[in-house]
């Protein structure tokens, strides 16, 4: 429009044709909502009226225990190590559930780390990592595990304990903590 009206003056002895719009302002308006409501696809998500936050909280979370849990070592190559491990997970007052996991971990002296998934007669998955470390007196790898993922009935959990098992060739695995979904 601007090239059109160069070329028009230049052409003739006329004036520049000026533009009809209102030119836009370099700066941004805000404008308050007030009373105003606007639609929406979500339909708004209430809380239980407990007024406390924290229990609102607690109300999803689960002890987590592993009963008659047990492992048994494949093989270890290099920093590898390869056990199959089987057991019962007891969450709150629900009933055990078996589950089994073939573990796939990284020895570095006397720590072993990983991250092996729990699969659960129903195809649910749990996914932790988990830290340990041996205690030379005792004899037992002792640490930490923390939820990393999960499906099926385990899907969107948190949490994490503490995880213990003798240094063997097999041996009793014991998972305490808790656990929210």
């Amino acid at each position: 429009m601007w090239f059109q009206s160069m070329l028009a003056l230049w052409g003739s002895k006329r004036r520049p044709v000026r533009s009809r719009r209102k030119p836009a302002s370099a700066r941004l308006t805000v404008e308050a909502l007030a009373d105003r409501n606007l639609p929406s696809a979500l339909d708004p998500v209430s809380l239980p009226d407990t007024g406390d936050f924290a229990a609102v909280v607690a109300l999803s979370e689960e002890t987590f225990h592993v009963a008659d849990g047990t492992f048994n070592v494949n093989y270890v190559h290099g920093s590898r190590l390869s056990a199959a491990v089987q057991g019962y997970l007891a969450l709150g007052s629900q009933s055990p559930q078996f589950f089994t996991i073939r573990a796939h971990v990284k020895v570095m002296g006397n720590h072993i780390a990983g991250e092996p998934t729990m699969v659960f007669s129903d195809g649910s998955t749990l996914t932790f990592s988990y830290q340990i470390k041996v205690d030379k007196d005792t004899g037992i790898f002792e640490g930490s595990w923390t939820v990393t993922s999960g499906t099926g009935q385990f899907a969107g959990a948190s949490g994490g304990g503490t995880i213990s098992y003798p240094v063997a060739a097999t041996g009793t695995l014991i998972m305490d903590g808790t656990i929210s979904r």
